[in-house]
């Protein structure tokens, strides 16, 4: 039922939202346990709503952030899956809109998160890959406009990343 469905989703998005604000705090623990909550909800919504298109890209999300944190944490074979989780659950609605910009964009950043990491875990090869797919993903955005102001800098950080891999 509809109802279910968006509270379901504001649960999921508090959860969300509130282990993005503990992880800008400093409380990793706390956002660790906040984003597992969130990823929870949207692996339930998935599984009860298996038709509706926003669960997987709400997971994706979730899956995104996790993988940074548990990153960050030198958590790599925990992130890493986290961050190739978040690719594929974006995959299908990027290529049936691949117009769509903020969606471009998130799967970028995600590419980018991804190469980070492996370059950490010294995966030279993998890192390679996932930054040029970061790199090319930064292509198509500037082709349909300007990139935001905080990404400006990015593909000339990745050219100088791959020409070190």
């Amino acid at each position: 039922n509809p109802q279910s469905l968006e509270s379901a989703r504001d649960a999921a998005v508090s959860h969300f939202g509130l282990g993005n604000a503990l992880l800008r705090a400093g409380r990793l623990d706390e956002a660790l346990a906040g984003l597992r909550r969130a990823e929870e909800i949207n692996v339930e919504r998935m599984r009860v709503f298996p038709n509706e298109m926003q669960p997987p890209l709400d997971l994706a999300n979730v899956k995104h952030a996790l993988g940074d944190l548990l990153v960050q944490r030198g958590k790599y074979e925990e992130g890493v899956p986290a961050l190739r989780k978040a690719l594929e659950l974006r995959r299908p609605n990027l290529q049936a809109t691949p117009g769509d910009g903020s969606l471009l964009w998130r799967q970028t950043t995600t590419y980018h998160s991804l190469g980070q990491a492996l370059e950490k875990a010294r995966d030279r090869a993998g890192a390679r890959a996932a930054l040029e797919q970061a790199l090319d993903g930064f292509t198509r955005l500037r082709k349909m406009g300007p990139l935001r102001k905080e990404d400006e800098g990015t593909p000339a950080v990745i050219q100088a990343r791959l020409a070190k891999l």
